[in-house]
């Protein structure tokens, strides 16, 4: 395929795009990196927990970009419902694995909140449960992932005109008072007065997204040469790769990123980059769901490198190569796991189909 200027008149569709796979998946890794910290004062990741809010821009560019594609939109409730089993189906496998994990080899004590336990078992942001006492400290990004795109999925159902002005002065809006009131984007689940803020970093992260989207849809700019569009590319991926793996981050300095990663997502529905239009798209989809199940699972490996202080026998080096390495191989034994589920499943609805035919 030829590469048009920026802004021509041939502009490409691409529905999901590599590049982004790409960065997510990186982002997934800064994320574990980020977590792994925390057994060792020798490692030096720093702001890992910045990418999250990529993951909520790329969630609110693929969820408006969803329902523009679609000529009929889906109800409300038939929206949570899809958009719940889609995320619930790793969630509860990684759930279960810390559960037992957690019971068995750390031996906590889980009678202390048992409703916040059932309702993290059933990913329902309800229990009001702290972070350090979950069974699966990450899952919170799903709950309030789930509670955030119904919101905005409301939002955009009835905002008909100017929704790209409107998200991003609400995002905008949302991110200015989380830094006045937190300072950084360290923001989850973790003592009361957080949660909602939390609720509220997802949703600002969502309306940047369908910004984007709006943005690359009217496609407005003047023509750029696609050299320069890569230049920026690596260059804003050099310098968001500091940030997350290295700097010592939680200060109000992590909010600049933010622009970064929408200037990211945006160029990457106009650029392709030759080594990855060689990799099979099957490939990458793997890759993709890889990076969700190796975000939820990732925790339950921190853990266990901690209680056996691997730190004191290995370089901290080849723990952090080790440690990305078992994630990977875990979460894709878990991805096959889950497809021979579906699979099985399928069959027995089809059987069940057959008897009733007869």
């Amino acid at each position: 395929m030829t590469e048009e200027p920026f802004g021509g008149k041939n502009k490409r569709r691409k529905p999901r795009t590599l590049e982004i796979e790409m960065l997510r998946l990186w982002c997934t890794i800064a994320v574990c990196l980020h977590h792994l910290r925390y057994c060792s004062e020798a490692l030096p990741y720093g702001g890992g927990y910045i990418a999250v809010d990529f993951f909520f821009m790329v969630s609110g560019f693929y969820l408006r970009q969803s329902y523009v594609h679609k000529k009929n939109a889906i109800g409300v409730f038939k929206f949570i419902k899809k958009r719940y089993i889609r995320l619930y189906k790793d969630y509860v496998i990684a759930f279960i694995i810390a559960f037992f994990i957690n019971l068995f080899i750390f031996k906590i004590n889980i009678s202390g909140s048992i409703f916040g336990y059932i309702s993290e078992a059933f990913m329902l942001e309800i229990g009001n449960l702290e972070s350090g006492l979950r069974i699966n400290p990450p899952d919170w990004y799903c709950g309030y992932l789930l509670f955030a795109s119904a919101v905005i999925y409301v939002f955009q159902k009835n905002i008909k005109r100017w929704i790209g002005s409107f998200s991003l002065f609400l995002g905008t809006i949302l991110y200015f008072l989380l830094a006045i009131n937190q300072r950084h984007l360290c923001i989850f689940p973790l003592r009361e007065g957080v949660n909602e803020m939390a609720v509220l970093r997802a949703m600002a992260g969502l309306l940047i997204g369908i910004f984007i989207f709006e943005l690359y849809k009217k496609n407005e700019l003047i023509e750029v040469p696609n050299v320069v569009l890569k230049t920026v590319f690596f260059g804003g991926i050099i310098w968001i790769s500091y940030m997350i793996f290295w700097d010592t981050a939680f200060s109000v300095t992590d909010y600049i990123v933010l622009p970064v990663f929408a200037i990211l997502i945006y160029i990457c529905q106009f650029i392709e980059i030759s080594c990855l239009m060689k990799i099979n798209n099957t490939i990458w989809e793997v890759f993709s769901q890889l990076g969700y199940i190796a975000f939820l699972n990732h925790y339950v490996v921190v853990k266990m490198i901690n209680y056996y202080n691997l730190f004191n026998y290995l370089d901290w080096k080849v723990v952090s190569l080790l440690y990305i390495f078992i994630i990977f191989v875990f979460s894709y034994l878990l991805l096959r796991i889950r497809e021979l589920l579906e699979w099985t499943m399928k069959r027995c609805c089809m059987k069940h189909e057959i008897i009733d035919k007869i």
